[in-house]
């Protein structure tokens, strides 16, 4: 009775170690093929080894395909994968139209299900921390309730897994981020470093640490990511916003040729963006680069002609420069370019009279005054406020002509 019950035993062992080989062989072959981008054909590895995802392990790689290789989602339920050329990368294919197979892999489901029978395999908590994150990323409305609701679950997960010692900087930084958002600055500088540490290269981490430091008035350190995050981005949009975030920084820091650099940087990868048009007008300004601050000028005000905010914004930006004048250039240009609008050339002749009676050229003022109300009458109803501004300027102009000339 002895012997049979050592023979089974050792069975059970032989069993149990070649089903834990099968298992590791599994995740290798499948490693292997995600470095090969045969992203489908590791899924299909995975699937066969595991179809009722039972494994942990597996569970988790597959996870971990569906999350970050899809081609198309339906919610993180359904998921499309495809294996890739060596040259092609899944951006150049995500969303696109084309022959995909679809696998239904509800991640949440799956991993809540294995929770149940493994509660303290912290990576499967951690790895719904991302799925949540994934969500809060991808299929909701920025600032939104839904986002903010995955966010906070994001974040639940990742922290019970950080808490038993298990997370990765992806992790790390989704747990810093959030702190960010609710402006604990010193909790979540630390985690941003530590995310860094595991992965240096990640450029959000570097771009929100670097809006961390700038936050607690640390503007060198603040520099040194912000400029990190901008050779990381390879995103249009988001190596502007990092080319910005630097140039203000350096404009703080009073190193302004810098500034202008990042600023003209920002303008190239996101064209006629209104802060940085807004920004780089007054550093071409003071560089004397002239063609181009009226260039960038006449650009910010295209944005929206008849918006008085923007009118005003040129008002200032070359009052408080040393080529007041050159705002006249500005106008002549919009006065011509925009001749068959009356709302629009209304709104630059008025915008020149109140640039003119605070320069003290009141003639100058009281005709451009008097040419804005003859073409807004074109547009707008005789009660409409407009006429009232207009009045009380040409009344303010009368009166400063006036007292000037006593």
């Amino acid at each position: 009775m002895r012997k049979t019950l050592l023979i089974l035993l050792f069975l059970c062992i032989l069993i149990s170690n070649a089903f834990s080989l099968d298992t590791q062989t599994a995740i290798t072959k499948a490693d292997s093929l995600i470095a090969q981008k045969k992203y489908l054909s590791a899924f299909e590895l995975l699937q066969e080894n595991d179809p009722n995802n039972r494994v942990p392990e597996i569970v988790l790689k597959k996870s971990e395909i569906a999350l970050n290789y899809f081609v198309t989602s339906i919610m993180h339920q359904v998921f499309a994968l495809k294996n890739l050329s060596k040259d092609e990368s899944i951006k150049d294919v995500r969303g696109k139209p084309g022959k995909y197979r679809m696998f239904h892999f509800a991640v949440n489901e799956v991993l809540k299900k294995l929770m149940e029978s493994h509660p303290e395999n912290w990576k499967l908590h951690n790895s719904l921390g991302e799925y949540y994150y994934e969500i809060h990323q991808k299929f909701c409305i920025h600032d939104s309730k839904e986002a903010e609701e995955n966010l906070k679950l994001s974040v639940k997960y990742y922290q019970i897994a950080r808490t038993n010692g298990v997370y990765d900087w992806k992790s790390l930084f989704v747990l810093g981020y959030f702190k960010l958002k609710q402006n604990k600055l010193d909790e979540a500088i630390p985690l941003f470093l530590e995310s860094l540490d595991l992965n240096e290269s990640y450029p959000s981490s570097n771009y929100n640490l670097a809006y961390a430091y700038l936050n607690k008035n640390k503007r060198q350190s603040a520099l040194k990511y912000a400029i990190r995050a901008y050779e990381l981005y390879d995103i249009n949009y988001q190596k502007a916003d990092a080319a910005m975030m630097v140039a203000i920084i350096s404009e703080e820091l009073g190193r302004n040729r810098d500034s202008l650099k990042f600023f003209k940087l920002a303008d190239q990868y996101n064209p006629n963006n209104y802060r940085i048009l807004k920004g780089i007008i007054p550093l071409l300004l003071e560089f004397n680069k002239l063609a181009e601050s009226q260039e960038k000028s006449i650009a910010l005000f295209n944005l929206d002609p008849t918006n008085p905010t923007v009118s005003n914004d040129l008002l200032s930006i070359y009052y408080h420069s040393n080529h007041q004048t050159r705002l006249f250039d500005v106008f002549d240009a919009l006065e011509e370019s925009n001749k068959n609008s009356d709302e629009i050339l209304g709104n630059v002749y008025f915008h020149e009279g109140v640039f003119a009676t605070w320069l003290n050229r009141y003639e100058h003022s009281v005709k451009m005054f008097k040419l804005a109300k003859n073409h807004l009458e074109n547009v707008f109803p005789e009660n409409h406020p407009v006429f009232k501004a207009i009045d009380e300027q040409l009344r303010e102009s009368d009166q400063s002509h006036s007292e000037n000339a006593e």
